[in-house]
């Protein structure tokens, strides 16, 4: 979130649980984007939940310890 705001984002609807960021909106360059942490709100893994649906897209494996910064983000 401070990369989104360094970029000069806008931030709204923003929702915390716990000191958990379940979702948000920013606005950029006049486009609104909208993100919420799916996990959070589920009660089980998104994997499990995929399969239990039978969704045509299945959730893969991914490393986390790669995702430490915004750079991270676009390198991944």
């Amino acid at each position: 979130m401070n990369a989104l705001i360094a970029r000069g984002a806008k931030i709204s609807k923003m929702i915390m649980s716990g000191g958990k960021l379940m979702k948000f909106s920013w606005t950029y360059e006049e486009r609104t984007n909208e993100v919420f942490d799916l996990y959070l709100f589920l009660s089980c893994s998104l994997e499990k939940a995929c399969k239990s649906f039978k969704t045509e897209t299945q959730k893969g494996s991914l490393d986390h310890k790669l995702f430490q910064t915004w750079s991270d983000v676009e390198r991944y």
